[in-house]
């Protein structure tokens, strides 16, 4: 069943939500996503050909990071707020470039804990007529655990799914493609970056810190979590696949092994902790913006 958010804004004028969803979906059907995150703006578009198969006819992320400022201040910056309305306009055009039949957009942690998020919202259905919804951490970590679980052979029955996001990581229990657990953690890789602003290279006390509040909050959020022998660890996000990446000295989408061991996420925190910013971007290939998150995304990873 798609997740539709078609419906207008009341007293706004719609554009695509202007469009009919017929009762019935015909295949093929041209679906976008769109996804408000707290370290960028994402737009995935897909031709779903037949029950259980898609195809990706377009894909692109937007710098926007909605989580800048907003984790300290509680309300998005005016300057995000335009920054992210400029992309809803650029992803409109998409859409309407590709066709696409019916689209979901949804924001996440930064939109959803901001105090003046209905501003960026009305802002953006006024001038797109794209009706953004903000989802709560339950349906963001099922709609991970949905869209992940598609994407793997069911060969075996239990998976535990990390998501480590900008604003949030997500834990997710499955058995037998069924959720068990799921856990949304206020351990995402920009807030903490926010709320833990360390001197460049990090110190080792703003590091022991950083260590024991992310090892606190763990234990507080995960202590009812039992995970089965055997389970398949199964991560997704950002900061997992870079440090995949880093591991592999390949593209993402392009090398075979996309694994690496606890053990080697170790190698780099320790690495990356004696390091600058501009020493990481040169030495691991990061992007700037990746490289600024990359540490408190894996040291949350190696907790978990």
């Amino acid at each position: 069943m798609l997740a539709l958010t078609l419906s207008p804004v009341k007293g706004v004028k719609p554009a695509l939500s202007k469009r009919k969803v017929p009762k019935k979906l015909e295949l093929p059907i041209r679906f976008a996503a769109i996804d408000l995150g707290s370290n960028s703006l994402k737009l995935r578009i897909s031709e779903i050909t037949e029950p259980g198969k898609h195809e990706t006819l377009y894909e692109e992320k937007y710098p926007v990071r909605l989580g800048h400022e907003t984790f300290q201040t509680g309300k998005l910056s005016g300057e995000n707020i335009k920054a992210t309305v400029k992309v809803m306009r650029e992803i409109e055009k998409e859409c309407r470039k590709f066709k696409v039949d019916v689209f979901s957009a949804v924001a996440t942690s930064a939109v959803r804990e901001a105090s003046n998020r209905q501003a960026l919202i009305l802002e953006i259905a006024e001038t797109t007529g794209i009706e953004v919804g903000i989802i709560p951490g339950s349906e963001e970590s099922r709609l991970i655990a949905l869209g992940n679980l598609g994407e793997v052979a069911p060969t075996r029955q239990d998976y535990l799914i990390i998501d480590i996001g900008g604003g949030s990581a997500e834990v997710i229990l499955t058995n037998d493609f069924n959720i068990i657990q799921e856990h949304s953690l206020p351990l995402g890789a920009v807030r903490l970056r926010e709320h833990y602003a360390p001197s460049d290279p990090l110190h080792q006390q703003e590091f022991d810190i950083l260590h024991d509040q992310i090892a606190a909050t763990l234990k507080n959020y995960l202590k009812i979590l039992t995970i089965p022998q055997d389970t398949l660890c199964y991560g997704c996000a950002g900061t997992i696949r870079a440090l995949i990446e880093i591991n592999t000295e390949e593209n993402w989408k392009e090398a075979e092994n996309k694994t690496i061991s606890l053990a080697r996420i170790n190698g780099l925190i320790e690495q990356m902790k004696r390091m600058t910013l501009s020493q990481r971007v040169k030495k691991f290939g990061l992007e700037k913006r990746r490289a600024e998150i990359i540490l408190h995304g894996a040291m949350v990873l190696s907790e978990i």
